[in-house]
């Protein structure tokens, strides 16, 4: 099996393993009842969305400062 079909099927596997968010969302709707399990995923979403704000701002704020570094040691 060559490496990339290695990768692939770890991925896969990783992907699949539920996570905290998930044990968080059972754990709350179990113990509240839907609207509980609801909002709890809507907390999660919200929290994924923040951090994923984070991470392209902060990954355009090193681009862009890479660049304009870059540009001027060219010069």
């Amino acid at each position: 099996m060559s490496s990339y079909w290695q990768f692939l099927v770890f991925a896969t596997v990783l992907v699949l393993i539920p996570g905290a968010d998930f044990t968080v969302v059972v754990k709350n709707t179990l113990t509240g009842g839907a609207p509980r399990g609801a909002w709890a995923a809507v907390g999660v979403t919200a929290s994924n969305v923040v951090q994923g704000l984070l991470a392209v701002a902060g990954l355009g704020g090193l681009l862009l400062t890479f660049s304009t570094r870059l540009a001027l040691e060219r010069a």
